[in-house]
């Protein structure tokens, strides 16, 4: 009976350290749309958080294109398509640089739709901000709204998705 009642509790144990460690994990996909080409006019990078850090390059840009993303490295000098960050802080930032026009259209600013699903991010607070220190003013609470505009020319612009677990 004894061996029956440990059993258990080692069982109800194992459940419940695994249902922590998994609501830290989570995965987000960001994506951008711009004027709609016959090139390229979508583009999504994937950001998460994982027991193991993990990135993926970004692959080389078509001849034509009406939007672009990415995650620049620390160094700025890789360009990602994803990356995963490992879940050993519980503070993370992602920079992006986004190009709302793309080389496609005359020199002038136009509008790209950024979105992504609230429901995919991690619990705690998810936030945009302008510029890529992650100090600039918040564009959107990433959990609140799915979309927000993008207006620019061909030009990268950066913001930072600031994750703060709870």
């Amino acid at each position: 009976m004894k061996k029956i009642v440990l059993t258990g509790i080692v069982w109800l144990c194992m459940g419940v350290l695994s249902a922590n460690v998994m609501a830290e994990n989570w995965l987000a996909h960001i994506q951008i749309q711009g004027q709609e080409i016959k090139g390229m006019f979508k583009n999504e990078v994937t950001i998460g958080v994982q027991a193991k850090e993990s990135t993926m390059d970004a692959p080389p840009l078509p001849p034509s294109y009406s939007c672009r993303m990415y995650l620049p490295s620390e160094s700025w000098m890789e360009k990602f398509n994803q990356w995963i960050r490992s879940d050993e802080t519980k503070n993370q930032q992602w920079i992006l640089a986004v190009n709302p026009h793309g080389n496609y259209g005359p020199p002038m600013d136009v509008t790209a739709r950024l979105s992504w699903d609230p429901k995919a991010f991690g619990p705690g607070s998810v936030v945009l901000k302008k510029g890529w220190q992650g100090d600039g003013e918040i564009l959107a609470d990433m959990k609140a709204v799915s979309a927000i505009d993008i207006v620019g020319s061909n030009m990268d612009q950066y913001l930072t998705i600031v994750y703060e677990a709870e």
